[in-house]
């Protein structure tokens, strides 16, 4: 799963301050300074909440192993990881494979890989983390999961937020993403659950999404958007047609942004059809 982290993490531009306010609320949650150790925040169809996570999930991968544990889930419907199962069997050989708990505990016979046993032994090994010895510079050891698309599984498995809530014992940090569906939004909306971004995940702003559009198309060398930059007579930048359209159709949203440099790189339009942008997201689908 970190493969894929690892993998989308190139492709989220901006951010910058949504990654900080994530990650002040995970080192807070771990000096026990917030009370809940879940927590969960929604994001618009489009808005980027997936590559968010996998940044960040790619990003805390390459702190210190042996101080902080990492487990990064994704949830996509059709997968074959699309579930409660797959999704606890795979924490569970995280644990096994964390250096810190090698040896704490005896490895799980065949009837601890599938139902209630399951869910114990990772229960089990979960509640173990908060004994072990102090790190260096007495700093706790801690283990942290991060769930992204809970929204594309919820339908076939709704007690996957009670779970998360049991499983997220002392030592252990749970940061949450999905669409806010019905049964997301009444499962969160609890004082044992956090809201790190309580108005949800915001939209780009203006120049993300230029930003976004330039070095995707840079990438790709399919266009040269940078010349339809204007200019007025003193040199101050005045607007870029191409550009300021797909601003105002994007709506914050990259998913949109995304689509029109498809459409680039395949031909469909050029630099210079503005007038041909879809009118949004919504187009599109």
């Amino acid at each position: 799963a970190l493969n894929e982290a690892r993998r989308l993490a190139p492709l989220l531009i901006g951010r910058v301050q949504v990654l900080k306010k994530l990650k002040s609320w995970i080192r807070e949650t771990e000096r026990g300074t917030i009370g809940s150790r879940v927590g969960w925040f929604s994001g618009a169809p489009g808005s980027g909440k997936s590559l968010l996570m996998a940044r960040l999930a790619a990003e805390l991968a390459n702190g210190k192993p042996d101080r902080h544990g990492l487990y990064y889930h994704r949830f996509q419907r059709g997968d074959q990881q699309n579930s409660r199962r797959a999704f606890l069997q795979q924490l569970q050989q995280a644990l096994l494979n964390w250096v810190p708990l090698i040896g704490v505990a005896p490895p799980p016979n065949r009837s601890e890989m599938s139902g209630t046993a399951l869910e114990a032994d990772v229960l089990e090994r979960l509640s173990q983390i908060a004994d072990l010895p102090l790190s260096a510079g007495a700093t706790p050891r801690t283990f942290r999961v991060l769930i992204d698309g809970l929204d594309e599984v919820i339908d076939a498995e709704p007690s996957l937020p009670a779970l998360i809530h049991r499983l997220a014992v002392a030592g252990t940090v749970f940061l949450v993403a999905g669409q806010s569906v019905p049964g997301l939004f009444s499962a969160f909306a609890t004082p044992e659950s956090a809201h790190p971004l309580p108005q949800g995940l915001p939209r780009l702003a203006d120049s993300d999404v230029r930003a976004m559009l330039l070095e995707r198309t840079q990438q790709f060398r399919s266009t040269a958007l940078i010349r339809r930059d204007a200019y007025d007579r003193d040199g101050n930048y005045v607007g870029n047609a191409f550009i300021d359209r797909v601003v105002r159709h994007a709506a914050g949203l990259p998913l949109y942004v995304q689509y029109v440099v498809e459409d680039l790189v395949a031909g469909r339009i050029s630099d210079n059809d503005e007038a041909k942008l879809r009118s949004g997201l919504d187009a599109y689908y």
